[in-house]
């Protein structure tokens, strides 16, 4: 049976009273967000970021202290972080927190471009270290890169295997959660040249049954399979002269079980 964010929360922390302190308190500020009128929005947005976020980094934080701890979760040191930008700041500031990469690059399209003031607003609420290199990032042409259009997975492909390629002995993070499905698939074709790239993705562990959204305050990052050695190891195993079927099927499994170790449940 799978744990809940108040069950991982008490096991890391039983001293904190999480649910009125934390969850409670992020719920009550994500229940009226679709109600909002004109003259609530900044007062809304100055609470959310001066008291809310800090409390949704802290128990972000202490859940992946969790899948440290619990279930290996393996962050190393990473020299570069890749960025997807979409329309949601928040899973990209808090997995800006953790990763805490030395050289940080976005990827964003004309759209989304103006989530980036976003993510550097709540970065410099947590950390200001971080978020003096998060605007540094943004003002800089060479580590914030616009491409023409989302839709095109080609185009966020050329951007990452260049920043690969000016990169070739270091350790890289790429974040996906933030690019649209097309910007995604460039990602991963990205990943079939290269063995440095760990892939990061900020899921939910709950959902508001009422509104089928996924719950704020229950973020964990989760660390994905890097698609150059799904590739490897199939073709490794079918030059066993085992079928591609079997290989398949076995990487499936295999993965299963590395995913067991590396996400939160």
């Amino acid at each position: 049976m799978e744990k809940t964010i108040l069950e991982i929360l008490q096991k890391q922390n039983p001293e904190i009273d999480w649910q009125n302190d934390y969850l409670d308190e992020i719920d009550l500020w994500t229940a009226g967000i679709d109600d909002l009128t004109n003259e609530s929005i900044k007062e809304k947005v100055e609470h959310y970021f001066k008291k809310i976020l800090p409390k949704q980094w802290r128990v972000f934080n202490t859940i992946t202290e969790y899948q440290k701890k619990e279930k290996s979760f393996e962050l190393k040191k990473y020299d570069v972080g890749i960025f997807l930008v979409g329309f949601s700041e928040v899973p990209i500031i808090l997995s800006l927190l953790i990763l805490q990469p030395k050289e940080i690059y976005f990827i964003y399209s004309p759209e989304s471009k103006s989530t980036l003031p976003w993510i550097l607003k709540g970065v410099v609420q947590i950390d200001d270290k971080l978020g003096k290199m998060v605007e540094s990032a943004i003002i800089s042409m060479l580590y914030s890169r616009e491409i023409k259009t989302a839709s095109d997975p080609i185009l966020t492909f050329e951007q990452i295997e260049d920043i690969i390629k000016t990169h070739n002995s270091g350790q890289i993070a790429v974040d996906i959660t933030g690019g649209k499905k097309t910007m995604i698939g460039g990602a991963f074709l990205s990943a079939s040249i290269s063995e440095q790239c760990d892939f990061f993705y900020v899921d939910f562990l709950e959902y508001n049954e009422q509104s089928r959204r996924p719950k704020h305050g229950t973020e964990f990052l989760n660390k994905l399979l890097n698609p150059k050695f799904a590739n490897e190891f199939i073709k490794k195993v079918t030059d066993e002269g085992v079928s591609r079927e079997d290989a398949i099927q076995t990487m499936i499994e295999t993965f299963k079980q590395s995913e067991k170790k590396e996400s939160l449940l």
